[in-house]
């Protein structure tokens, strides 16, 4: 599917607006909520910061690509990088909380180790990939273009995401309903825009 500039810049301006908004109302909403514990608030409070970074580094990719210069080159390929690294770090909190509140039985210790090596995955991908231009790369305009491996920069990612949407249906019902449905949505959200973002460029 192919969208004009244009229109691809003002769905992703929208995107980000929307993006930054509501993270800053989760931000007030879980500072000042009574019934959370300290650490479930300090949880929420660091996650949804790294959300607006991603967002933020996003946003600074988008405003300089194609912006000459040897200075923007090297600020163009440092927030793409904290973008990509930032987007595993989420995924990865998403899932420890996932896992410290599902508490499966039996496994829990070899699904975190499973965890913690695809966020140590996906960080050896990016370093590896994305400086030699496998995942994305700019050219001499410094404009941004996905490389043949792109993909590989949602893997790790995805593959956690998918494992805590089957926590969640194997223990699920150890959470209350409300709790559990408002995991699905931060773990639907995430999984629907990177399926967007692999098969729509641009957006």
């Amino acid at each position: 599917m192919v969208f004009s500039m244009s229109v691809q810049n003002l769905v992703n301006l929208l995107i980000i607006a929307i993006g930054i908004g509501v993270c800053g109302l989760c931000i007030l909403q879980t500072t000042a909520s009574a019934h959370l514990q300290t650490q479930v608030r300090r949880f929420f409070q660091f996650f949804f910061s790294l959300l607006l970074l991603y967002i933020a580094n996003h946003l600074a990719r988008q405003l300089m690509d194609g912006l000459p210069g040897s200075a923007v080159r090297r600020a163009l390929y440092t927030v793409t990088f904290i973008e990509v690294l930032t987007a595993g770090l989420m995924s990865h909190m998403m899932s420890m909380l996932v896992l410290s509140v599902t508490k499966p039985e039996k496994g829990s210790k070899q699904i975190q180790l499973v965890l913690h090596a695809l966020l140590g995955l996906h960080a050896l991908l990016l370093i590896v990939g994305c400086f030699n231009g496998m995942i994305y790369t700019f050219d001499d305009g410094n404009v941004y273009h996905r490389a043949p491996a792109y993909l590989l920069s949602n893997l790790c990612p995805l593959t956690m995401l998918l494992i805590n949407m089957g926590l969640l249906i194997r223990h699920g019902k150890k959470v209350p309903a409300r709790v559990r449905s408002a995991f699905w949505i931060y773990l639907i959200a995430p999984v629907a825009a990177i399926v967007i973002q692999s098969f729509t460029y641009g957006i």
